[in-house]
């Protein structure tokens, strides 16, 4: 048995006794390991719309760094 099959073995493992949560995190780590997963393709037009305004956003150059946020709500 090659090692790929026994990773494949024990994950299943995990798998069939993993709740909603765990789940639904391992399929997110596997889906952004899968070069082919398109996230706009599960977005609703709302978010898909919101995405795009926010890229043109930061084309544009309307951002606040980060550092800047934190020092106004981090005290």
């Amino acid at each position: 048995m090659s090692e790929t099959d026994v990773l494949r073995k024990e994950v299943k493992k995990y798998i069939d006794k993993a709740d909603d949560k765990t789940l639904e995190i391992v399929c997110h780590i596997l889906e952004a390991a899968d070069e082919t997963f398109d996230p706009l393709a599960n977005m609703t037009k709302e978010q898909e719309e919101s995405f795009y305004r926010g890229m043109e956003d930061i084309n544009a150059g309307r951002v606040t760094p980060h550092k800047e946020v934190m020092k106004k709500y981090i005290r």
